[in-house]
């Protein structure tokens, strides 16, 4: 091979990303750090120089789509494609899920490259590097052949070849989902095979888009169907619903909420049983984050406006028991507090302090043990206070002498 040809293998290796320009290989920083670990005795995990040679040709043959060249030097021996070349800055197995063709990838199944790999302290999924950078041709390239052959294993790798494709491919959707990519959103659910977990790969699809914030994405999923709106995993114990109301940012929360309801999901819906769950009702929680949108739509929708839940470790006086109006009142909220009023909210309800609610306005306060409460219009302006009550007088009896 001819010196200039050699150097532009060299410089294709080194270009494999916006920030790697050839800047980057005249920083001295970079050979420091490459003669420290060298006296340090580690030079267990740095590659021999042939290595690295042979390393900057596989990814120039990646990058320019040379098969002939990739699978000439993929036959002469085992390369570290999963692990970083310090020499050059590049990962190759991370530059092939970028950049590498249908044809690429399937020459670097047969010759046994892992799927998965570090980059850092990173594990990482190259499907969904694939999917990330919009690399269909990778993805069906390893749907099609999961795994490669027994002969052509690379020893001591990170992958696990007995994991089938399809974890890879719900990290691939959650991936794609988190960008809000419709296109390969669609490609993903095409691949998937029917016949591993489709209901998993789309309910995690849409739980991570009700964490995102992500309306347009929630709502193809919805129309989509294929799970159960009120079903939960350990990895995703929330339900939808609490999902939305605890995840969601606060500025698309309503939105989102209000979406799940239309749907058919259940605004009474917990999930306070078991060895992971979530204390609260969807009410209770959405008045704790003063989400005066997300809490009239729940009512809207038939949240039960007196219901509580046990607290996590079953105490009655955690927060969790109180109901949804003392919880309003708590937060100072007028307009929650007029929500609940007005859907038929317990007037009588008493926490374990035995406090009530009490307007002050032009009235004086009220000492009664009694409160009922007057209705107003919306653009008055409420005060609250938290009033005792009267302890109750024990009576003693006398003891003859």
């Amino acid at each position: 091979m001819r010196r200039e040809g050699l150097i532009d293998k060299i410089l294709d290796a080194v270009q494999w990303e916006s920030w790697n320009l050839p800047s980057w290989m005249l920083l001295t920083y970079r050979y420091n750090l490459w003669v420290k670990r060298h006296k340090e005795n580690m030079s267990a995990k740095l590659n021999t120089p042939y290595e690295d040679m042979s390393i900057a040709i596989v990814c120039s043959a990646i990058k320019r789509g040379n098969i002939t060249e990739l699978d000439s030097v993929l036959k002469q021996g085992h390369l570290p494609l999963h692990k970083w070349c310090h020499r050059w800055g590049v990962l190759p197995l991370h530059f092939a899920a970028q950049h590498g063709t249908k044809e690429v990838i399937k020459v670097l199944i047969r010759h046994g490259v892992p799927r998965h790999y570090y980059l850092g302290y990173h594990y990482r999924y190259a499907l969904a590097v694939a999917a990330q950078n919009i690399n269909e041709g990778a993805l069906e390239a390893w749907v099609e052949n999961p795994n490669p052959p027994l002969d052509c294993r690379y020893p001591n790798t990170v992958c696990n070849h007995h994991v089938g494709v399809s974890l890879d491919l719900r990290k691939a959707m959650r991936t794609v989902v988190r960008e809000g990519n419709m296109e390969m959103i669609r490609f993903i659910e095409k691949q998937f095979p029917r016949d591993m977990g489709m209901e998993s790969l789309l309910f995690e699809g849409v739980t991570v888009a009700i964490q995102y914030g992500l309306p347009d994405v929630i709502r193809h999923f919805l129309e989509l169907g294929g799970f159960d709106i009120h079903m939960h995993t350990e990895s995703f114990f929330k339900g939808l619903l609490m999902t939305a109301i605890l995840d969601c940012n606060a500025k698309t929360r309503p939105q989102v909420v209000r979406l799940l309801l239309e749907y058919g999901v259940n605004p009474n819906q917990t999930f306070s049983e078991g060895r992971q769950r979530v204390s609260g009702t969807p009410l209770q929680r959405a008045i704790l984050r003063d989400d005066v949108e997300t809490m009239r739509a729940l009512v809207e929708y038939g949240a039960d406006v007196n219901a509580t839940s046990v607290g996590r470790h079953g105490r009655s006086n955690a927060v969790f028991s109180l109901p949804p109006l003392i919880l309003a009142m708590r937060r100072r909220s007028a307009e929650m507090v007029r929500i609940l009023l007005e859907n038929r909210a317990n007037r009588m309800c008493l926490s374990r302090r035995q406090t009530l609610l009490m307007k002050t306005g032009e009235e004086k306060l009220l000492d009664d043990d009694i409160v009922i409460w007057n209705g107003m219009d919306q653009g008055e302006t409420y005060s609250f206070v938290v009033v005792k009550q009267r302890p109750r007088k024990r009576k003693v009896k006398k003891l003859d002498n």
